[in-house]
Parts: C-alpha cells; sequence; structure tokens
C-alpha cells in the first residue's frame, strides 16, 4: 500500500462536481455581469449575481440588479410528468432540496430572487427554479422535524447560451419592478380621491400639474431602458404613460392600441386618467398572477406548455 495517500489531503468526487457545475453555470453568465462566490460560511446561497450593461466594447455599467443562486448538481436528472389535473400535465425534473433552503427563500420574501440552479451532468442541461416563487405560490407543506422536500422544475425552465440572459433579466429586475408596482399603486390611490372629490362634491377640476408630477415621476424609473423579456413594462411606457404625457403637452391624443383617444372623446379627461391608472395597476395583477406563475409547475405552465 502506498502511505502517501493516508495522510494527505483529498479531493472529493463532492467538490469536482461543484467546481464543474459552477463553470458550466458560469459559461452562460454575460461575461460583463459579476458572479461572487459565498465559498464560506455558506447558508443556502452559492452565488450573488450583479448585472451590468454594456457600454461599448470596453465599459459596462452597473444595473443596479441583482440576484441570488443556489447551485446544485446530479450526474443524472430524474424527469417525470406532474399532473396539474385531469385534462393536462406538464413535464418536470424532480430534485430533492433540503428543507432549510425553502426556509430561507421563504424568509428572503419574493422581491430578492434566490434560483435553484441544476446542472445535470448526463445530458449537459441547466435548469432553473425560484424557490421565493416556488413556496410563496405552490401550497409547498413542510412537516415539523422535516428535513427535504422533493420538488418539481418545468422542463422548461432550461438556461441556455441563446436564453440565459434574457430568462435571468426576468429576475434581476424584479425589485425595480415591484418598485414601479408600488409607486403606481400610490399614485392610483391618489389620483382616485382627486378624481371622486370632482366627480361627487364638483370642487376644483383635476389638477392636471399634479398629474404630469406622476407621470416624471414614473419616467425618472430606470427599467425603461432595459430590454425587458415581460412585453407589459412597454405597455405600461407605449400605451399608457407616453401617450397621456403628450396629451398634456399639447393637447392632441395620438391612436394606440388601447384606443386612449376614443376613451377620451366618449368619456372625457376625467375618466381616461382613472382609465390609465387603473390599467396599468391591473399589469400588476397580471404580473403575480401569470408571469411569475408560468415558471412554476402551476396549472399557469401548463397552460403555456399545451399552447406550446
Amino acid at each position: 500500500m502506498n502511505n502517501r495517500h493516508i495522510t494527505s489531503h483529498k479531493r472529493t468526487f463532492q467538490h469536482e462536481m461543484e467546481t464543474k457545475s459552477r463553470e458550466m453555470f458560469q459559461r452562460l453568465i454575460p461575461s460583463h455581469w459579476v458572479v461572487r462566490n459565498y465559498d464560506y460560511p455558506d447558508y443556502g446561497i452559492d452565488l450573488s449575481i450583479e448585472v451590468f450593461d454594456k457600454i461599448d466594447s470596453e465599459y459596462s455599467t452597473t444595473s443596479g440588479e441583482h440576484f441570488f443562486v443556489q447551485l446544485k448538481s446530479t450526474n443524472a436528472c430524474e424527469h417525470t410528468k406532474l399532473s396539474l389535473d385531469a385534462d393536462f400535465s406538464i413535464d418536470v425534473v424532480k430534485f430533492t432540496i433540503e428543507t432549510k433552503s425553502l426556509h430561507t427563500a421563504r424568509k428572503m420574501g419574493t422581491a430578492a430572487p434566490l434560483l435553484l440552479v441544476l446542472v445535470c451532468f448526463k445530458s449537459e442541461q441547466i435548469y432553473y427554479l425560484c424557490l421565493n416563487d416556488y413556496i410563496s405560490s405552490c401550497d409547498v407543506r413542510i412537516r415539523q422535524g422535516q428535513n427535504t422536500k422533493t420538488i418539481y422544475i418545468p422542463k422548461l425552465n432550461t438556461l441556455t447560451p441563446d436564453s440565459a440572459h434574457m430568462r435571468l433579466r426576468l429576475y434581476s429586475t424584479r425589485a425595480k419592478l415591484f418598485s414601479l408596482f408600488s409607486l403606481l399603486e400610490y399614485q392610483r390611490s391618489k389620483i382616485l380621491y382627486m378624481l371622486d372629490a370632482y366627480d361627487h362634491l364638483k370642487l376644483i377640476p383635476p389638477d392636471k400639474a399634479q398629474i404630469k408630477c406622476f407621470i416624471n415621476e414614473i419616467l425618472c424609473r430606470d427599467i425603461w431602458g432595459i430590454d425587458h423579456p415581460w412585453q407589459g413594462i412597454s405597455l405600461i411606457h407605449d400605451e399608457f404613460i407616453q401617450p397621456l404625457k403628450e396629451y398634456l403637452e399639447t393637447g392632441t391624443m395620438r391612436d394606440t392600441r388601447s384606443n386612449l383617444s376614443t376613451i377620451l372623446d366618449l368619456f372625457g379627461e376625467v375618466n381616461l386618467v382613472r382609465h390609465i391608472w387603473e390599467q396599468m395597476c391591473n399589469l400588476h395583477s397580471v404580473f403575480h398572477e401569470i408571469i411569475r406563475q408560468r415558471e412554476l409547475p402551476t396549472d399557469i405552465e401548463g397552460i403555456f406548455t399545451k399552447n406550446n
């Protein structure tokens, strides 16, 4: 027996898998993004990703966007079907995770995404699941003293060189989106109070200066310059805010897909303003009820799978 192996430091196969999985995942991350390793101590978060926007061939600027990653790997993923109801099922990857990771995601809330990234060596596929959304939306029940939990990752949640940038950007912008939604809800409450006072009490006409101030607050948000994967962002800007801003400045309402000119002609300025803020706040519900759900093992994801 070769005695030199008895006292030597040894590199385990598990350590090799961790290194390989990290390398495979980081190859999908744009080179101008910053990946920070949480090597020790590790409390359920392995990586922190800071997103940068490319300016030119030499420089990138920080976007102020961050998301977190728990990186896992396996030699071969376990594929199965998950029945959602009597009509259809979806293809999923079955994986067992420590319940303390789910507890961590629950405590983080949904504004700071923690993504489980699962690297499958045999197929060279990389899957992902937002643990915050999963724990908050999928009726996850954890028994007292339960140490592990089987979760299901939709097979469509695959990161590839072509898709990784846009898929991950949907999560990195989460805090900016929530900030915008909060602002819109606040403005809506103020606008409804102002408009209701005019409708019922005929006290003062709607304050256009205040509306313009609200519009400028919205347009100052950093979310507009991003090539965002969710079209609801461009809808808020192009179909509601920008046309209203132009109308208040010029007195002319241009035609849009949202038919704002028709609403203005039929119902007047007061109801036009009310309609615009109600529609923008409705997009908040769309994001929570559909966009977040479509990458979870839910009936919403099943609908998109079936249609595709």
